[in-house]
């Protein structure tokens, strides 16, 4: 998982990096709506989850993204497409375990597709208790 982990977020402990790989995310028409200074608001709350929902096609992720350009966090972004993403994923306690031991305190993971885990729900709330 840690090889995986490392080749899709070459960015997870460079801030630098990451910001750039957001930046990189957000089209340059983009348009700062309203939900951008809830967004920031938000993220990088410690202990916290947030659910970010809309139609398909939206601007759900560039959205995120955006914000996540001017974080000053380490961040790691997984795709629950992914079925390797899945099934590390299956367990809250072991995942939030597998952060501790891999992400810096005070880092984001975005979890883009949560739609597609078992419970995601559930498993998020187990995420954040653990």
């Amino acid at each position: 998982m840690r090889f995986f982990l490392e080749r899709t977020n070459p960015w997870a402990d460079d801030v630098d990096a990451a910001r750039a790989e957001a930046r990189r995310r957000v089209p340059s028409p983009f348009v700062d709506r309203r939900t951008i200074p809830a967004l920031r608001g938000a993220i990088g709350t410690a202990n916290r989850a947030h659910l970010v929902v809309g139609p398909r096609q939206a601007g759900k992720s560039t959205a995120i993204w955006r914000v996540l350009a001017d974080e000053a966090a380490p961040l790691l972004f997984l795709d629950c497409e992914e079925p390797l993403v899945r099934h590390w994923c299956a367990s809250p306690g072991l995942f939030a375990a597998d952060l501790r031991d891999w992400l810096p305190p005070g880092g984001i993971v975005f979890l883009e597709e949560a739609q597609w885990l078992d419970e995601a729900g559930l498993f998020l709330k187990g995420v954040v208790d653990a």
